[in-house]
């Protein structure tokens, strides 16, 4: 996690300790990730871009994938899209600031392959069952294209804008 992660789950001095539960224990503090500098978990290196909203601290990760001995550009955004709740006008901002700044670092490295972070989000069903059923050769649904990327990421721009009621409409652009 980032340093703005880690210090936004660390206990409060004074707040109560929380009852012993079942569930999964805290991670432990092991890495702090740092914008723009590549950890390699195995032989994968992730290059994390900070993307604050969902969580202080929120990273999205570019890294490169391999499909029929192609090499990619790959990025998962990690931050806050559209939401369930309308959030308050300094969080839509931070949202947009978050967006446009993972654009121009996508751009930068050359994304061509969106994955989620949701399966739920993009029809990652869908994308799974058109790899079961190409052909030789056939194209990738996960890579649209360094054309393409960016423009996903000004539509999830443009739908957090509507969402706002437009009352955003030209920050951050």
């Amino acid at each position: 996690m980032s340093a703005e992660d880690w210090d936004f789950i660390a206990p409060k001095p004074g707040a109560a300790t929380p009852k012993a539960t079942k569930g999964p224990a805290p991670p432990t503090h092991y890495i702090v990730m740092q914008e723009k500098h590549p950890v390699a978990p195995g032989d994968v290196a992730v290059i994390p871009v900070l993307t604050a909203g969902h969580t202080p601290g929120s990273m999205g990760f570019f890294f490169k994938v391999k499909d029929n001995g192609k090499t990619y550009m790959a990025a998962m955004f990690g931050g806050t899209m559209l939401t369930a709740t309308r959030p308050a006008p300094e969080q839509f901002d931070q949202y947009l600031t978050a967006i446009a700044h993972f654009r121009t670092e996508a751009v930068k490295v050359g994304v061509e392959a969106e994955l989620q972070n949701h399966p739920l989000m993009d029809d990652f069903a869908g994308h799974l069952a058109q790899l079961q059923a190409r052909k030789p050769g056939g194209p990738n649904p996960f890579v649209v294209g360094r054309e393409n990327y960016p423009r996903f990421l000004d539509v999830m721009a443009e739908c957090m804008r509507a969402q706002s009621g437009g009352e955003h409409s030209n920050r951050t652009r």
